[in-house]
């Protein structure tokens, strides 16, 4: 099976999950993979339902962890910042880098390719943060809530691809929104700094968005810049998964992802102009 992610309102990892339950991923499934990372049961939940995204229906999957609210968030030194919806907060909480990660993924027996293709997506996101902060990619660390809210949405994205059956995933240009977003040390404009460094490393299509704010982040991106290749395939369609975003726009605030088979269409042959005349002798 191949997937098309089609992204008119931009790409979150709350997103990506919303796409894949509504595709027939259960939430039980979800829940299932992170119990397989052995982490708290007392740190997160997940949760699915439906809703109103203008006039369409569409899968809203809702991650919650502990000590605040889902946050994607790296650490210089003392000072964070916060990509996700715009909130800054100036708890002290632990912090996990790479490593960290990277052990806990490694830990659990997940299968090898889901562990695999996680560990790079961390990996592409913790290198492009380290390049537009000017630093490494070992002095990234995640605040613990951003780390585990990351680790949802990523481990969840690559093992509903899994258990799914979807071996090829295609992607559609994305909106490049405009604006600001708070974060702990200041302003940052949109795209956040480090969602244009992932976009711009793969060489991913923009166009402008349709209004302001945060459309793709950090996590969506680099979840879609390596899983995915930017083009649309031709392809025989099943059916159509549609996940929500949080935010409430003037246009449905979805991404959908459409499944089906590759199937090439050939192209009618081209007429020759040639002319046949028959004719025959006819005795009487």
């Amino acid at each position: 099976m191949i997937g098309y992610l089609d992204l008119p309102s931009g790409i979150s990892g709350d997103m990506f999950l919303g796409c894949l339950i509504d595709a027939g991923w259960t939430i039980d499934q979800l829940r299932a993979t992170l119990r397989r990372l052995r982490l708290r049961s007392q740190d997160w939940s997940v949760d699915a339902r439906d809703v109103m995204k203008g006039s369409l229906r569409a899968t809203l999957v809702e991650v919650r962890v502990a000590e605040g609210p889902p946050a994607h968030q790296f650490v210089l030194g003392p000072q964070a910042h916060d990509h996700e919806h715009g909130q800054g907060h100036g708890h002290h909480h632990p912090h996990r880098n790479l490593h960290d990660i990277r052990h806990i993924i490694e830990a659990s027996d997940l299968p090898r390719v889901v562990k695999d293709r996680s560990i790079a997506i961390f990996t592409r996101l913790g290198h492009a943060e380290a390049k537009v902060h000017g630093t490494t990619v070992e002095q990234i660390h995640f605040h613990e809530v951003g780390a585990l809210d990351a680790i949802v949405d990523i481990v969840g994205a690559v093992m509903g691809l899994h258990d799914l059956g979807i071996e090829k995933l295609y992607c559609s240009a994305l909106p490049a929104g405009h604006g600001w977003i708070d974060c702990a040390h200041g302003k940052m404009p949109l795209p956040a700094p480090a969602t244009l460094e992932l976009m711009s490393a793969v060489g991913a299509p923009t166009y402008p968005a349709p209004g302001p704010g945060e459309l793709v982040t950090p996590t969506g991106a680099a979840i879609v810049c390596e899983l995915a290749q930017f083009a649309q395939p031709q392809m025989r369609l099943h059916r159509i998964a549609i996940g929500a975003g949080k935010k409430d726009f003037d246009w449905p605030n979805v991404a959908r992802l459409w499944l089906g088979v590759e199937h090439t269409v050939e192209p009618e042959p081209a007429s020759t102009g040639e002319i046949v005349q028959l004719e025959t002798n006819i005795d009487d």
